[in-house]
């Protein structure tokens, strides 16, 4: 694949604690970032930290956490031409579950990749001015119920067929009044089992 020449992050959403701002900054500087923080505001709940992230060709990245309630959230985009720099971002975006729209730029083409809760929902490749899906995350909740509940009518018409076995093999040992009980059940059976295979 041709050499990506930049990474656009058209938008970025995290909502992190504490703790896992330390941890982002954490994340950053074990790769060799340099990181400043800077706390704006009065030491309310309402104070924002500007977080910049200086890669080692002092390209400067702020990010701006708003502090709300015990999580800080930064809603913010930026673009930057180091590789690595965009590697740990789309790491952080895994790690802590956030949202992207990021375009990955190259020489005649771009990718789109769109992230919700840190997994990739969409790839599409922009390329002359047309847009082209490349991958989509299709939501199977519907269709596993569907493949569920398709499951348990075939369960249940089996369970059904083993009584009618039942009720065939007593009603050829059974008379009388006994007799009409079992055909009773039989028909109410035999719908139930035609609604169940309709």
């Amino acid at each position: 694949m041709a050499g990506r020449l930049a990474t656009e992050y058209k938008h970025l959403a995290l909502t992190l604690s504490s703790e896992q701002l330390d941890g982002f900054l954490q994340l950053f500087q074990k790769h060799g970032f340099v990181t400043k923080s800077h706390v704006f505001g009065h030491g309310g709940q309402e104070d924002s930290t500007e977080v910049v992230l200086i890669d080692l060709h002092a390209q400067e990245i702020p990010l701006i956490f708003n502090h709300h309630g015990s999580y800080f959230k930064c809603v913010s985009s930026f673009k930057t031409t180091h590789l690595q720099l965009a590697q740990m971002m789309q790491q952080a975006i895994r790690m802590y579950y956030g949202h992207a729209t990021v375009h990955r730029l190259y020489a005649h083409f771009e990718m789109v990749y769109e992230y919700r809760y840190g997994q990739v929902t969409q790839i599409k490749e922009v390329k002359n001015g047309e847009c082209a899906t490349i991958y989509s995350y299709q939501d199977q909740t519907a269709e596993l119920e569907y493949l569920m509940k398709q499951n348990n009518v075939e369960v249940k018409i089996q369970h059904l067929k083993q009584k009618v076995d039942i009720l065939l093999d007593e009603r050829n040992r059974a008379s009388g009044h006994h007799l009409s009980n079992i055909d009773h059940e039989l028909f109410r059976l035999s719908h139930e089992l035609f609604k169940l295979e309709a």
